[in-house]
């Protein structure tokens, strides 16, 4: 093999490494693109669903609000019927025959309106359960969206780390490349003197 023969061969060695490296910075390039725009979609879909979260949570205390608003109402009708049960007591006292009648027709009432005040106040502790478990479990899905955030996050730092390995050890590479071109030029220049001397 001749000396340019040699000589073109490493040339073109280098210009091949040099496409390989510039092929090399593109894909990664595009691969940092593309990873930027799902951490964007990420991001927005967190804030996204912590906005309905939001929503739904005011939604949830707005209705227990209004569940504490017709409880204390059913609490002032009782206490209503307990007063006019009372008036009802004074007046009948006088007539103890219609009077026995009307208590137990209002004892009956009363033991219906027990009964109903009990429905009521179960209703109203399922209704606060529920809150409290849709609470929890939207807690739940908060955390586990951070703890997917943050592993995305950590996942795209060691890309980006190994990328900017990747270029420093071609820079690496290329350098020693060009200071081996560098030093054939040289070489090649000084014999090329050398001839012309001995002629």
């Amino acid at each position: 093999m001749s000396e340019d023969e040699r000589r073109q061969r490493q040339m073109d060695f280098i210009l091949d490494r040099q496409a390989e490296f510039t092929d090399h910075m593109q894909q990664a390039d595009k691969r940092m693109a593309r990873l930027e725009r799902m951490m964007t979609l990420v991001i927005r879909a967190g804030r996204r669903e912590r906005r309905e979260w939001r929503e739904r949570y005011n939604a949830l205390i707005d209705s227990q609000m209004r569940t504490e608003t017709e409880r204390r109402e059913w609490r002032e009708r009782y206490d209503a019927l307990i007063d006019s049960q009372m008036r009802t007591e004074a007046a009948n006292r006088q007539a103890d025959k219609e009077w026995r009648g009307r208590y137990d027709a209002l004892l009956s009432a009363q033991m219906r309106m027990e009964e109903t005040a009990q429905h009521v106040d179960q209703d109203w502790r399922e209704r606060y359960n529920a809150l409290i478990d849709s609470q929890m479990r939207t807690e739940e899905a908060t955390r586990q969206t951070d703890q997917d955030w943050r592993e995305r996050h950590s996942a795209l730092m060691d890309s980006q780390m190994r990328t900017e390995e990747l270029t420093r050890r071609n820079s690496e590479d290329i350098g020693r490349l060009e200071r081996m071109v560098e030093r054939i030029a040289t070489n090649r220049h000084g014999n090329g003197t050398g001839g012309t001397d001995s002629a």
